[in-house]
């Protein structure tokens, strides 16, 4: 089943944490920088590394296959990730990290944690905030494995809660977009650096 959109099978049955990092590897070996792929695919700069960084709606599904296709993306090596061959989904469990980006609910407030795949048995951590990574739902009488979303599929519970939402909640989660979105492309744009391409 697709767990990153209702497409009924192709290159989004693909888990879509997996298929993030596939899009993010597969432009670093090509040497592109999000930029030039978003200009490719006629999309914006900060969708690409919304998206590559685990925020699975921040393109449609054409720019999404139109990048698939230009990269050249193995998505054979994300049915790898899906079976789990890679380890558990994990996320940061802190709702002041960036790594949980807000949106609206009507009026409500949600975090959609940005979901990394960890393997190993021992703990992982946030690159955001060092917060020790959860690797399932916080839910004490469901604990089911997390899959890409707010909500667990199986009991409905936020993985991470709001707290402290400031009035008026919309420009407070415009604000943190924002902020989340320079994050992201700052950290971005210190990956991409010469200096830190040499090291991989």
């Amino acid at each position: 089943m697709c767990l990153a959109h209702s497409c009924g099978g192709g290159i989004f049955c693909v888990m879509a944490a997996s298929l993030n990092s596939l899009v993010r590897e597969a432009r670093r070996r090509k040497g592109l920088t999000q930029a030039q792929v978003a200009q490719a695919v006629d999309a914006k700069q900060s969708a690409v590394s919304m998206f590559e960084n685990g925020k699975q709606d921040a393109l449609s599904r054409d720019k999404l296959a139109a990048i698939v296709k230009l990269l050249d993306v193995d998505t054979a090596g994300a049915d790898a990730d899906r079976r789990g061959d890679t380890g558990p989904l994990r996320y940061c469990p802190d709702p002041d990290c960036p790594a949980n980006i807000p949106y609206l609910i009507g009026s409500r407030v949600a975090l959609q944690p940005a979901m990394v795949q960890e393997s190993g048995d021992g703990p992982a951590y946030c690159r955001f905030c060092g917060e020790v990574l959860a690797s399932s739902c916080p839910n004490r009488q469901c604990q089911h494995v997390p899959a890409p979303g707010a909500f667990c599929a199986a009991c409905g519970t936020a993985y991470v809660e709001a707290t402290a939402v400031p009035s008026p909640a919309e420009s407070w989660v415009r604000s943190r977009q924002q902020s989340t979105r320079e994050l992201f492309d700052m950290t971005e744009t210190v990956a991409d650096s010469p200096a830190m391409r040499r090291r991989t």
